[in-house]
C-alpha cells in the first residue's frame, strides 16, 4: 500500500511540474508541487518551485508564506523569519499573520510570535 501511495505522490509530482514547466507561473501547481516536495524533505527544490510564481505575482501573500514555511523546515530559520517578517510588515490580513505565527511556532524557531496589535500601517509582534 505505502508503494501506492509514493508512487502516486511521484506521478503527481512529475504532472505538476511538467504543467509548470508550460507554464511556470502557476501558483496552483506550484503550490500543490511545493507540498509534495516538503513531504519528501526536498525543501531546496521546493523554494526553486516558488520563485517564478512569487515573481510573478509578488502580491500573493499565500505563496510567500508558504515559502517561509519551506525555509522553516528546511532549518534555514533566519532566513524564514526574515521571510515571516517582510511579510507581516507587507500585509494586516489575519489569517496571513496567524499562520506565520503558527509556522514559526511548528518549526521551533526560538521564539513564538503572536500578533498584538495593528495600527493600520504596521503589526507589532510580541517576543515569547
Amino acid at each position: 500500500m505505502l508503494d501506492l501511495a509514493e508512487s502516486l505522490q511521484t506521478e503527481a509530482l512529475c504532472a505538476f511540474q511538467n504543467e509548470l514547466q508550460i507554464n511556470p507561473q502557476d501558483s496552483r501547481a506550484a503550490t500543490q508541487a511545493t507540498y509534495l516536495l516538503m513531504n519528501q524533505k526536498l525543501y531546496v527544490e521546493a523554494i526553486d518551485v516558488l520563485q517564478k510564481p512569487i515573481d510573478a505575482a509578488p502580491e500573493n501573500y499565500d505563496l510567500q508564506r508558504l515559502r517561509a514555511n519551506v525555509l522553516l523546515r528546511g532549518g534555514n530559520t533566519a532566513e524564514g523569519i526574515a521571510e515571516a517578517e517582510r511579510i507581516s510588515k507587507a500585509t494586516s490580513q489575519a489569517s496571513h499573520l496567524t499562520n506565520l505565527a503558527y509556522y514559526l511556532a511548528e518549526a521551533n524557531a526560538g521564539l513564538i510570535r503572536y500578533p498584538a496589535r495593528h495600527d493600520g500601517s504596521q503589526v507589532s509582534w510580541l517576543w515569547a
